[in-house]
């Protein structure tokens, strides 16, 4: 019997890949705790992600998530490699570069050496520039150590999270996984919406706060979870603390919401928002409700003034008597500020215009902005008269949030850059009706070219048109 001849030691590959690999682990978790911490949980999110979607049957959401997180990974690490070379996070908005230092200053303030009450550090409540994310940055900060690529990456992560529980507002609007596939697709792969979470803006964020509250609506109205409203009570005021002022818009879109929807005949819940609103004109009095008018009045005047006065790429939608300088005279009229209100959601809808005043930095956002305009032109009615009509207690709290939402951010917004960003909050529930639309008229163009294709040929004798009767 011939023996064969073995090393000790038999040093195979897949032992050598799997050290090498442990060993440069290690070496990034020492020297970038942050980055491993942050890929970790990233991975561990895809194999929960993953199975979900197996138990639905349905691959498509994981796959438009993977992809999502794939891209938006690409460009953060090019701006990672960027920052290691120049020794300081890259940012390409100035909002991005007030966040790190919002997260720096909370750090210093956990270890005790920053003035909490510095008026300056942009982290307490009523301070230019604050929002709880400052402190969410600082806790991380302290948990995984400075680390700009691990809070980019938290942002990212939020960002393809908001599209993910979109897909579900849409699927219990529409009990349709092929619309909301769509839908999903379009959150993720919206370019502006990729740009503000590897920036590091609060967009990602807001988007997924907003998201959960829409979702857990829609899912007391279609599933009857009444206990829904007990979480949706708890959490609405907080969401104030990522956008000032923005908790009222999401209590108005669910008080509106609660009367006209959960009542099972739409005529009652109008009935009694009608009686609502008559009372408190009633209790108010006419002089009251005069004051408060002109009140609202001054407080849109004035966000308009500022707009203005801080320069920057803004846009007027107010009578000329009230630009700064002017003589305003009277209060704005009925009819003035209707006409105001219709020119500041127009302003707001399709700001940027990049074709008005083309430059440099608006010329990525020309494709995009053209798509949204058709799509705001030949899709959105159509998919909000479907909704109306056919899933109307279903679809209700997402068009009314739309509503509230753009009506309000619209007439205190006019720049527009802001504009823009603070849209993009929105356009994840505008792509829900543009969607329905979209497939509805590709649905009816589709059945309308069969039936041409089909119809028979006119005989000699007969009118050409007959064809298309």
């Amino acid at each position: 019997m011939k023996l064969e001849y073995r090393q000790p030691f038999e040093w195979s590959g897949s032992r050598a890949q799997l050290i090498t690999g442990a060993a440069l682990v290690l070496i990034i978790a020492l020297f970038w705790p942050g980055v491993v911490i942050g890929i970790c949980g990233v991975v561990s999110l895809l194999i929960h992600l993953k199975r979900v979607s197996s138990r639905w049957g349905d691959s498509r959401p994981f796959k438009i998530f993977a992809s999502g997180i794939a891209i938006r990974f690409f460009f953060l690490t090019i701006l990672a490699v960027i920052s290691a070379f120049k020794g300081e996070p890259i940012t390409l908005f100035g909002d991005s570069r007030l966040s790190f230092l919002g997260a720096d200053f909370a750090i210093q303030t956990y270890y005790g050496t920053w003035d909490l009450f510095n008026k300056e550090s942009y982290i307490l409540p009523g301070l230019y520039g604050y929002t709880i994310l400052h402190w969410i940055n600082g806790a991380l900060y302290l948990i995984a150590g400075y680390s700009p690529f691990l809070l980019k990456l938290v942002s990212v992560v939020a960002s393809c999270l908001a599209a993910w529980i979109v897909y579900l507002i849409s699927f219990r609007v529409t009990a349709n996984r092929t619309v909301s596939a769509w839908v999903m697709g379009l959150c993720t792969f919206w370019p502006s919406n990729i740009l503000w979470s590897v920036d590091l803006l609060k967009e990602p964020a807001i988007q997924l706060y907003t998201a959960v509250i829409i979702y857990l609506f829609v899912d007391m109205i279609v599933r009857k979870k009444w206990q829904n409203l007990i979480i949706l009570g708890l959490i609405w005021y907080p969401i104030g603390h990522f956008r000032d002022n923005y908790q009222w818009i999401m209590l108005a879109t669910l008080l509106i919401s609660s009367l006209l929807f959960i009542p099972r005949r739409l005529v009652v819940g109008v009935f009694i928002i009608f009686a609502l609103v008559i009372a408190g004109f009633i209790k108010m009095g006419p002089t009251d409700i005069k004051n408060r008018f002109e009140n609202f009045q001054q407080r849109v005047i004035g966000a308009q003034q500022g707009f203005i006065t801080t320069g920057g790429s803004y846009y007027v939608f107010l009578p000329d008597r009230f630009l700064p300088g002017r003589s305003r005279g009277s209060p704005m009229t009925v009819k003035e500020m209707v006409t105001s209100y219709l020119k500041a959601v127009y302003y707001y809808l399709g700001t940027p215009k990049p074709y008005a005043r083309l430059t440099l930095s608006k010329l990525p956002a020309l494709p995009q902005m053209i798509i949204w305009y058709l799509m705001l032109i030949l899709f959105l009615p159509a998919g909000v008269l479907y909704l109306l009509q056919y899933r109307w207690r279903e679809a209700g709290v997402v068009l009314v949030f739309l509503v509230v939402a753009t009506s309000a951010v619209a007439l205190f917004t006019a720049n527009e850059g802001t504009a823009f960003r603070h849209r993009d909050i929105l356009t994840p529930f505008y792509f829900i009706p543009i969607t329905v639309g979209m497939l509805n008229i590709r649905g009816w163009l589709a059945e309308k070219y069969r039936r041409l294709r089909s119809a028979p040929v006119p005989v000699t004798g007969e009118k050409d048109n007959q064809l298309y009767s």
